[in-house]
């Protein structure tokens, strides 16, 4: 589904010697033909699949859609 807006905040945890701790993205938007629920389960299906948060997967990554 072709998305109207989308807006995206991602916010990281470093400490020093040790790395990225947690990655936290908040995402709030709308897209053609999908409500509140299918947007999140769009905004998820995305982050489940997404090469960078697959390569970060040592790294908690928390989704926050609003």
């Amino acid at each position: 589904n072709p998305a109207i807006s989308l807006n995206t905040s991602v916010e990281v945890d470093f400490q020093p010697g040790v790395g990225i701790t947690e990655i936290r993205i908040t995402l709030s938007g709308e897209a053609e033909n999908l409500d509140a629920a299918g947007f999140l389960a769009a905004a998820q299906d995305a982050k489940a699949n997404c090469p960078v948060s697959k390569a970060l997967a040592a790294v908690p990554i928390t989704l926050s859609v609003v």
